[in-house]
Order: C-alpha cells, then sequence, then structure tokens
C-alpha cells in the first residue's frame, strides 16, 4: 500500500523497451539506480514500470544501449493535475504533505549518546527515556537543560551534560571525570624476555639483561631467554643484581605442521542474469521490507542509495534503503587431480605468508601428498628460524638493587 501511494504520488510510467541488448539495459538501470519495477517480458520486447523522475535518464540509458524506449500510459498525481489543467488536486496533495511532514517534525526520533566512556549508551538512554525523552516522545513536553543537569547528578563519572535539540534528533553530549589513581608508568618495570614457542636456540643478541640460555638449548614457551636484571660483581665474588627492562634478539628453529584439504566436488555460484531490488523503510525503530524475493531463492545483495529525506536541519523520521540484488545459483563443479592440487598449494602459500615477517625464514618444507577419490589432501612440514622472543612486565621496578637478600634503592634509576 505504501509502494503503490508514493508511486501514485510521484509519478510513474509504462515502457516498452525494444532492441537487441534489452537485458543490458535492465542491468545498467539497476546499477545506476534507476527505479523499475514489474517487468514481463513480450517476445524480445520488454513491459515495464518506471518512476516518472528518471524517464530522461532511462532514455539515455537505452539510447546507450541501442534499445528504443516508447511511453505507453502514464500514472499518478503529477499527471492527472495536467490532465484537470488545474493545481487543486496538486494543491491538496501539498497541503497533506506539508501537515504531515509538520507533525512528523514535532516528535523526537533519534537520541545519540557521545563523550561517553565508562557510563554506556544505555545507561544514559534508559534515563533520558524515564525522564521524557525517547524516541517518539513530543519535543516540546522536554526540558532537555534540566535534563542535562539531571545527568550530571545521576552518573558521578559525569562531570557536564547537555542536551540538545538538531531538527527531530537529539544529542546528548557529555565529559567525563577523569579516574583519580595512582598511575605507575609502564616504563618504570622491569621486564624479561621469555619464548613465545618451543625452539632450539639458534643464536642470542643481548642488549640489555642477562641471557640465561645459549646456542643449541632447548627451550619451552614460556621459559625466560634474557632476564631483566645485571649481575653486579666485585671480581668474581656476586654482590648484588639490579632490574631492568630485557631488551634482546633470540632466533631459534621451530617447526610448524599443518594440514590442508581441497575437496574435489565442490558448489560454486553461477549467475543467473536475472537482477532486481526490494526497499527498506526505517520509521523511528520499526523497519518495512517491500519486495524483498522469496527466502528460497539464492542472491546477492548491495545497496543501491538510501534517501533521507530532510527540510534544513529538519530530518523527516524516515529512511528509505533502495537494495539491488543479483540472483544466482548453486553448481556442482568438479575439479580435476591437478586443479586441486594447485588449489592446494595456493593455500598453502597463503598460510607462508602468515608465518613470515621481517625476522622469519623458512629453512626447509616438506610436503606429503595424498588423494582419495573426493579430496586432495597435503601434510606440510615446515622448518623456520624465527625471533621467538616476548617481552613480559616482572613485578620488579626498575632501579631497585638487591644485595646480600634486601631490596633497596640506587640513585641510577
Amino acid at each position: 500500500m505504501f509502494w503503490w501511494l508514493w508511486n501514485y504520488l510521484k509519478g510513474y510510467v509504462i515502457i516498452k523497451v525494444s532492441g537487441f541488448s534489452v537485458e543490458r539495459f535492465i542491468n545498467l538501470s539497476a546499477l545506476k539506480g534507476y527505479i523499475i519495477w514489474d517487468i514481463k517480458s513480450f517476445g524480445r520486447d520488454r513491459m515495464m514500470k518506471a518512476s516518472y523522475k528518471d524517464i530522461e535518464n532511462i532514455f539515455e540509458t537505452a539510447k546507450k544501449c541501442g534499445c528504443s524506449v516508447e511511453v505507453m500510459e502514464s500514472y499518478g498525481l503529477p499527471f492527472k493535475a495536467k490532465k484537470a489543467g488545474k493545481k487543486r488536486v496538486f494543491s491538496v496533495g501539498v497541503i497533506i504533505f506539508a501537515l504531515a511532514i509538520f507533525i512528523l517534525t514535532r516528535f523526537v526520533w533519534i537520541v545519540e549518546v557521545e563523550g561517553n566512556k565508562s557510563v554506556t549508551d544505555s545507561e544514559i538512554l534508559e534515563f533520558c527515556k524515564e525522564n521524557g525523552v525517547y524516541p517518539g516522545s513530543i519535543i516540546n513536553r522536554a526540558d532537555f537543560r534540566k535534563l542535562g543537569q539531571d545527568i550530571i547528578i545521576e552518573f558521578d563519572s559525569v562531570n557536564w551534560a547537555a542536551v540538545n535539540i538538531k531538527g527531530t534528533k537529539v544529542i546528548v553530549s557529555v565529559s567525563e571525570k577523569l579516574p583519580q589513581m595512582d598511575i605507575i608508568e609502564p616504563g618504570d618495570y622491569a621486564s624479561d624476555i621469555i619464548a613465545k614457542k618451543d625452539g632450539i636456540i639458534e643464536s642470542i643478541m643481548t642488549e640489555k639483561g642477562t641471557a640465561v640460555v645459549k646456542a643449541g638449548d632447548v627451550v619451552e614457551k614460556g621459559d625466560v631467554l634474557i632476564e631483566g636484571q645485571v649481575i653486579l660483581k666485585d671480581g668474581e665474588v656476586e654482590t648484588g643484581r639490579k632490574y631492568e627492562k630485557a631488551q634482546g634478539t633470540v632466533m631459534a628453529k621451530t617447526a610448524v605442521e599443518f594440514e590442508t584439504r581441497v575437496n574435489k566436488n565442490k558448489a560454486e555460484n553461477v549467475l543467473t542474469g536475472e537482477t532486481g531490488k526490494y526497499y527498506k523503510v526505517t520509521l523511528g525503530e520499526a523497519v518495512l521490507t517491500l519486495f524483498k524475493p522469496d527466502e528460497n531463492k539464492l542472491y546477492n545483495e548491495t545497496t543501491a542509495r538510501v534517501i533521507s529525506p530532510s527540510i534544513g536541519d529538519f530530518k523527516i523520521p524516515f529512511d528509505i534503503e533502495i537494495i539491488n540484488t543479483s540472483f544466482y545459483e548453486e553448481k556442482e563443479k568438479s575439479l580435476t587431480s591437478e586443479e586441486a592440487l594447485n588449489e592446494c598449494y595456493s593455500i598453502i602459500e597463503s598460510k607462508k605468508e602468515e608465518l613470515l615477517n621481517s625476522n622469519a625464514f623458512i629453512t626447509d618444507q616438506k610436503d606429503e601428498i595424498y588423494e582419495t577419490d573426493d579430496e586432495v589432501i597435503i601434510h606440510t612440514y615446515i622448518s623456520l628460524i624465527e625471533n621467538i622472543g616476548e617481552e613480559v612486565t616482572t613485578n620488579n621496578i626498575r632501579g631497585d638493587m638487591v644485595t646480600d637478600g634486601t631490596k633497596g634503592d640506587i640513585n641510577s634509576r
């Protein structure tokens, strides 16, 4: 009903499209967002309905496609007004439309919150609703200044709040207090470098701290590689330890194993050439879907455009989203053994790219290939040399010193 009324008010025409590229014309029109619907075939010709406002563009598109367009009939309020030779009916429509807009702009349709962090949107919106401000509430009945003051009183973490109305949208702006806490900079803590995976140490370069492993050592994930401390000695005698942030690079031999499978029989989406469109009308929080394709049909969808009417700052409280659809069928595709194998290797290369970085390189790769009636399987074994070091913060304060088992403090923090 809404769609019929909308088209009647805007005006539409029934056209006949002829030529050798009618399908191309339909696809191109849909791509450009022209409103056409109710398409019917008559041999090579197509009859369809089109929005009156798009008719000039439709003629131009048809010319590009080598097609001819003939207007068969015209319907809607604009044509009725022309035929009558009077503006009476049109004026009544304008008055009704203006009255509807006036009524709709008396209500709040959108409430947004900005500037909040610790207090959630839902908490503030619920409080606004309790105080008479919510989508669908009457604008003139709300005291926005008082609501801003009440928000400051209600939420301890809010330092300042203001509620402003812009058209039919209410914007709640808040500023929160900074939390009072003792801040300890992360740089004040010492750290260790630990192993993020199992491996055999290949080399270790220590910049700060003390290495506790050497080349050839076998380490497990979580083992300490470089301690964030410096051993202080008097000759050969240890006199104490000073904590600091460990820095260094630990290269190790690691191994990765994974399996890749590709089915020889796979579903493939094949476009049928059939296209269409449907509409989503949003009014406040309500959403109405019009002319959506059958749920049993398979299709891709893309948003062609969104119509959001407004008059100055006054946003008319509904949106119309035009969604283009392209239908497809799932067809079974059979791969040869070679095609399935190539697809497996393509997947393996993608996985290898995820493994490698500036501090890693592959030293060896072994693939074991298996094939069944239905699929190709590859077991891959990769040997790497990579940096396995990972910095973790300790509970020790950087610069603290332990001497004879007693923690102290030195000036060079």
